[in-house]
């Protein structure tokens, strides 16, 4: 038992050297099972100024509105605390339309499971409208989207009602978008780990830009917050159990 448990370290240690471990927690969105874009926020130190986030893969795209309000879209640190780490990112509309976008540089093809996740916090005294929409990762296909409204439900962004989907208010809750390309029925997104299909736009969508994550909010004055999602380190936790196990029998012998 020893030698097997004293085995799985190692093999964790190497995977670990060799990169083969994904990300310890991010905002990620996959295609095909391949990471195509992750960020965690941990890379950028807040300083109060124009602290835009920088992905670890893919790449953000921020607008903070015809007349630039940096603050806007920034990573921070402190208030309602960060989910995972030190650092979380604040996506408000301050005065006019801005967004953070996640971005990844595959198209995909049809058959390619599209898959994203991320934390998301929304603060009570909202007054409007925030719109978190995922694009295929097909060029000239379509996308998905949905609208959280003021009174935390939670409805379609292109037209057509999200039943059996509500935010809880200033708490983080895991989203999850889940999706087929090709699949004309829409994508599955889960919110605090309820699910409900979300319908994809009419006509296809006019943007090159797929396989990305839009952020943003409808009325001045609104924001969310979003942060990492922690991924289980299953190789790791399986030895520090199987030493913790071993511990114990060398004490009680």
């Amino acid at each position: 038992m020893r030698s097997v448990i004293l085995g799985i370290c190692v093999a964790s240690l190497l995977l670990g050297l060799l990169g083969v471990v994904q990300p310890a927690s991010a905002v990620m969105i996959e295609i095909a099972g391949g990471t195509e874009f992750f960020d965690d926020f941990e890379g950028v130190v807040p300083s109060g100024g124009d602290d835009d986030p920088v992905a670890g893969t893919g790449t953000w795209a921020v607008y903070d509105g015809a007349t630039p309000i940096p603050a806007s879209v920034q990573v921070v640190t402190g208030g309602i605390g960060a989910f995972e780490g030190s650092n979380f990112l604040k996506v408000s509309r301050p005065s006019e339309y801005a967004y953070a976008r996640g971005q990844t540089a595959d198209k995909g093809v049809a058959g390619d499971v599209l898959y994203a996740e991320f934390m998301a916090y929304f603060p009570t005294g909202r007054t409007g409208d925030s719109q978190i929409t995922m694009n295929s990762g097909q060029a000239g296909a379509d996308a998905w989207g949905v609208v959280v409204k003021a009174d935390g439900s939670v409805i379609n962004s292109f037209g057509g009602a999200v039943t059996g989907l509500d935010v809880t208010f200033d708490t983080w809750e895991k989203w999850e978008w889940d999706r087929t390309q090709g699949d004309t029925s829409g994508g599955t997104l889960t919110i605090a780990g309820n699910s409900a299909t979300v319908a994809p736009r009419d006509a296809p969508y006019d943007d090159d830009i797929v396989g990305a994550l839009y952020f943003d909010n409808r009325t001045d004055g609104d924001l969310f917050y979003l942060d990492a999602v922690p991924e289980p380190a299953t190789l790791s936790l399986a030895c520090l159990g199987g030493l913790i196990m071993l511990g114990r029998r060398r004490h009680q012998a």
